[in-house]
């Protein structure tokens, strides 16, 4: 079961459900295209060539999602997404939380608070797009990562960034389909690609962090918070809640 959160111009529109009807009715859902026009409803003020390319990602954005009705075994739902109250006003959210795409930064609902924690992104679409860590009071409304003294962030350039200066360049490009890894342990945060650490270290990451992802120009991310895709460094783990580290 699948949600999809728009956000635009500072207005909710919505989330889209299924729902289950009485006496086996058929379960109801909003198409991409109804989604796509009441987002146009609140975006007169785009231009054309902009439009067409929030459209395509819309379309991509929701390519892999089922809306089958057929029932499968439930499993326990990871409680850790991307965050609905804290993410950009053109920034779209599907895939339960899972997945990125429009324009602009979300964060997640739980901060790093354990002493070892990581996580992974899958460039799923190329296009503008950033990955990293930041603090709430962050501006989420931009779709490049460390241009404020709140976030530090590898973007699709290639560069590690903050406050807008720049810390690392890394050697080997990122290409759609490749693995992101991120590990942080309260001293360093690392970065890795497809598996193999990108030996670009950044120290002073201090506060109350959250995992952050930026997008723009058709990029898609995906979020990988368990069943990882390559196995974490030595002594990190997944992302846990608070009350699970007591």
């Amino acid at each position: 079961m699948n949600s999809v959160y728009i956000s635009s111009n500072n207005r909710n529109i919505g989330s889209i459900q299924t729902e289950r009807k009485k006496k086996r009715k058929r379960k109801a859902f909003l198409s991409a295209y109804d989604v796509y026009a009441a987002f146009l409803s609140d975006s007169v003020n785009v231009k054309p060539q902009r439009l067409r390319t929030m459209f395509c990602c819309l379309r991509n954005c929701f390519h892999g999602l089922s809306f089958a009705t057929t029932r499968t075994p439930k499993r326990e739902r990871n409680p850790i997404a991307l965050d609905t109250t804290h993410m950009g006003n053109e920034v779209v959210i599907v895939k339960n939380g899972l997945r990125i795409c429009g324009s602009g930064g979300a964060l997640t609902n739980a901060p790093l608070l354990q002493s070892k924690s990581y996580f992974e992104v899958k460039i799923q679409q190329s296009g503008i797009w950033g990955i990293g860590l930041a603090r709430r009071d962050t501006d989420l409304n931009i779709a490049v990562g460390g241009k404020d003294s709140e976030s530090w962030a590898l973007d699709s350039d290639g560069i590690i960034r903050h406050n807008e200066q720049e810390l690392h360049k890394i050697q080997n490009p990122v290409q759609e389909g490749d693995v992101i890894g991120v590990s942080y342990d309260h001293v360093e945060l690392n970065f890795y690609l497809n598996g193999e650490s990108m030996n670009a270290p950044v120290i002073g990451v201090k506060g109350r962090i959250y995992p952050v992802l930026y997008v723009d120009d058709g990029a898609i991310l995906d979020l990988f918070l368990e069943n990882f895709n390559y196995t974490p460094p030595m002594g990190f783990e997944k992302i846990m809640l608070e009350q699970s580290l007591l």
